[in-house]
């Protein structure tokens, strides 16, 4: 059977790194039930979550919003555990030309994980599955993305699109923000995600394509360009592991 291994990491530079949670696989079952229910026998749901991990929030997150005439101010809640001069630099609220609808402002949660393979994957990521209802429930929606995971080395943060602005987002510390769901070309390959080392050859991969929606509208029309120069293997297992 084929293998593939998918390599996750975070920043050597981001700071705190020790609140970051490792990425786990998903359970629907929670851990207090004893019993396995038929549900989790499902070949179609055993098939779906084969290949689905779980990403948590580093922190307490309490956030506000005031819909301005040029788009929306954020406020820190006292809910929060992080402080606001920390969390304005993982924060990244979109301008007004860039939403969807005039009162639903956009905004961004850098959670700062990357993921790379040497084999032909793709990384879907999408709105956190949970095995409870979220307490409070989130104000809006978590927006989702996919892309090649081989050629295109980019973050995976929480995207948000707060459609009731007049709630506030509460996020607690350990809760799933993101799923992420790996899709090799052939569907019955083999997986395993392993934490990886953030080469020289791995920050010059991603390097290429930072911030490259902001140059050019048709980012999959360069992608090309990137393979030629990608080194044959890029995925080196972390040493502390």
């Amino acid at each position: 059977m084929q293998h593939n291994v998918v390599g996750w990491f975070l920043p050597r530079t981001l700071e705190a790194r020790a609140v970051w949670f490792d990425p786990v696989r998903y359970s629907w079952q929670p851990e207090q039930q004893k019993h396995s229910g038929l549900f989790l026998q499902c070949p179609a749901y055993q098939k779906f979550a084969r290949n689905l991990f779980v990403l948590r929030s580093p922190f307490d997150l309490h956030l506000q919003c005031q819909l301005t005439e040029d788009g929306c101010e954020l406020s820190v809640g006292e809910q929060s555990s992080i402080r606001p001069e920390q969390l304005a630099g993982l924060i990244k609220v979109h301008p007004k030309s860039e939403w969807r609808e005039a009162d639903k402002p956009l905004l961004q949660l850098m959670l700062n994980y990357y993921f790379l393979s040497d084999d032909e994957v793709e990384v879907q990521y999408l709105s956190p599955l949970t095995t409870t209802y979220f307490q409070p429930a989130l104000p809006g929606l978590v927006l989702q993305g996919r892309w090649n995971i081989q050629n295109w080395i980019r973050p995976v943060n929480f995207v948000f699109e707060w459609w009731d602005p007049s709630t506030d987002l509460i996020v607690k510390r350990g809760q799933p923000l993101l799923n992420v769901m790996f899709l090799p070309k052939n569907p019955d390959a083999k997986l395993s995600l392993i934490e990886a080392e953030e080469t020289e050859e791995v920050i010059a991969m991603a390097r290429r394509v930072q911030n490259i929606n902001s140059y050019i509208r048709n980012v999959f029309s360069v992608l090309p360009s990137i393979v030629k120069r990608r080194p044959r293997r890029l995925v080196v297992p972390c040493k502390s592991k």
